[in-house]
């Protein structure tokens, strides 16, 4: 689980940043041939990532988006990896300890619902986290 992370993240960071800090030609390629993408546009993003980050890595457990996605885009916007790495452990942890719970606890049934069901829980999910994060940066919680 953290290999496979630390892998994805070693992926994304040495796709777009070399040791120095600059960006690789493959950054500069994509910068050159996306249309509206830029250097600006990528440390607008890396900013938001930043500044996200844990909420963002913590979203990512309940979203039906593959985790390589994140751990990807984390080491392309230069998240720090050891905080990366135990955020991987902890969230992506609870998130495989909590269905085994439920699992074990209301049987083998929850997989199929799970199943299922996973767009609709990934959006109530979804909408019950920006509340949250709306009413935190209102003062509210």
């Amino acid at each position: 689980m953290v290999l496979g992370g630390i892998a994805g993240y070693t992926i994304g960071h040495y796709l777009w940043l070399l040791p120095d800090g600059d960006f690789t030609p493959f950054a500069h390629y994509l910068f050159n041939h996306i249309p509206n993408f830029n250097e600006v546009d990528y440390q607008n993003a890396q900013s938001l990532y930043l500044t996200w980050r844990y909420s963002i890595l913590f979203f990512s457990i309940i979203l039906p988006i593959p985790y390589e996605v994140f751990s990807i885009t984390a080491g392309a916007f230069n998240f720090d990896l050891f905080g990366f790495a135990i955020s991987t452990l902890v969230f992506q942890g609870f998130r495989f300890f909590f269905l085994a719970w439920l699992i074990i606890t209301y049987g083998s049934g929850v997989k199929t619902f799970f199943r299922e069901n996973l767009k609709i829980i990934a959006l109530i999910s979804a909408v019950l986290f920006l509340i949250i994060i709306i009413a935190t940066k209102l003062g509210l919680l």
